[in-house]
């Protein structure tokens, strides 16, 4: 032990890191963020028990690895299972919440000695029921009790939640995720622009609720006069925010450079909605996120023309997936070589399943949309999953993409592991 014992704290820490192999806890995958359907079994969340496991492995050894291994183990924290939990799991999930912001005594030789937990998390994730009669002797699991947490998380850069209806989000972050059992609240047009030019630093916007929409003899257009958020690089769209956005100056989002809008194209005439939308805001694009269903060409033709720097398109088909015929389609009204990586979301959330044949979309004639195609990104981790199962139908579409220069990628570099093999 005196060779550890004589090792730099610094240096130990870089091995620690390696060690327990720790993801960074700022990367905010998809399928993080379907709410109810979350899945704990799939890879990521597993990725983060083993590494969460080895983190208190090491945290045993002795009084300096666990100072050194602490802040590893605070950097991502989930926080979930109290939401209809029994008591015991409500006790503890509140007992964590409060040690967050308590003083904690760490080796003085260590880095942070000394420091509050909560200054080491970077992300916290988290449920919970404000209202809950359960949480009255839990002052700390109630939409106040948090934020006043929250609050007090210096270094905190992104917060996902999911909350009942009733909470707000009352701190300073770069990301924001925040979903909520309902989406009947409207936030007023001067509420939002005091929480954004209180937040300087928010590059991901990411709230379910809609934004109350001003009469246009209301000078709204005078709200937003002179404003600039030029932090804000990803906006997760509803539908109520599409309409109010699209009459906004494009001058006040001018590094808005990724967008995700997941409603269907032909419901609500959202397709018209967009337009106006991208027509405004979509000459700054890189990446875009779409559900398109079957309506794939009268997308892409409003895409093509409205998105010149668009580099990344993801695609999500949690219905109907596309086929040959809708790709030459719309490949005589929009190509886009403009475009290098195309992802793709084949799995059915609603149903739970695969439709039959899914994995082969991902052989399609994308070059035809795409002609500068390099990239095809499997998006939800349950897909790489269902390849992984059946090795015949993985080399088959690992051959197609050789075959065509087009690398297959995923969330968490399975693809690239089997070429580095």
């Amino acid at each position: 032990m005196s060779a550890y014992s004589e090792t730099p704290s610094e240096i130990l820490h870089e091995i620690f890191a390696i060690a327990t192999k720790v993801p960074d806890p700022l990367v905010c995958f998809v399928q993080d963020y379907y709410g109810s359907r979350r899945d704990v079994t799939r890879r990521p969340y597993q990725s983060y028990k083993e590494s969460l496991a080895m983190k208190l492995t090491l945290c045993a050894v002795s009084r300096h690895w666990n100072a050194v291994a602490t802040p590893l183990l605070y950097e991502r924290v989930i926080i979930s299972g109290f939401e209809g939990g029994n008591e015991w799991e409500r006790t503890q999930a509140g007992l964590l919440l409060r040690t967050l912001n308590s003083s904690y005594s760490l080796d003085a030789e260590a880095p942070n000695g000394g420091a509050r937990l909560g200054t080491f998390i970077r992300r916290l994730d988290l449920t919970f029921s404000d209202g809950d009669e359960r949480n009255q002797c839990h002052p700390e699991l109630t939409g106040r009790g948090i934020a006043e947490i929250v609050s007090k998380l210096s270094n905190l850069e992104v917060l996902g939640v999911r909350s009942s209806p009733g909470a707000s989000p009352l701190d300073t972050l770069q990301h924001l995720h925040w979903r909520t059992g309902a989406s009947d609240i409207q936030i007023p047009i001067p509420s939002l622009l005091d929480f954004l030019d209180a937040h300087p630093s928010l590059e991901t916007f990411h709230m379910i609720y809609d934004f109350e929409e001003l009469d246009l003899g209301e000078a709204a257009f005078s709200l937003w006069d002179r404003q600039s958020y030029p932090s804000l690089r990803h906006w997760v769209l509803r539908q109520n925010q599409v309409d109010v956005l699209a009459d906004v100056p494009s001058t006040v989002f001018p590094n808005l450079e990724a967008l995700t809008f997941h409603y269907h194209p032909h419901s609500n005439d959202n397709l018209a909605r967009f337009t106006k939308f991208l027509r405004v805001h979509g000459r700054h694009l890189i990446t875009l996120r779409l559900s398109p269903y079957g309506f794939l060409k009268d997308l892409l033709s409003v895409v093509a023309r409205s998105c010149p720097r668009l580099k990344e398109l993801h695609l999500a088909y949690p219905h109907a997936l596309v086929s040959s015929r809708r790709i030459q389609e719309s490949s005589v009204v929009a190509t886009m070589p403009q475009v290098t990586t195309l992802g793709l979301t084949l799995f059915d959330h609603y149903r739970d399943s695969h439709s039959s044949g899914w994995y082969m979309a991902i052989k399609l004639q994308w070059k035809l949309l795409f002609p500068g195609l390099r990239t095809i990104r499997l998006l939800e981790e349950i897909d790489v999953d269902r390849l992984r199962e059946t090795p015949e139908r993985l080399e088959e579409i690992a051959n197609f993409c050789a075959e065509f220069g087009v690398t297959l990628e995923d969330n968490n570099s399975f693809f690239e592991e089997i070429r580095s093999q």
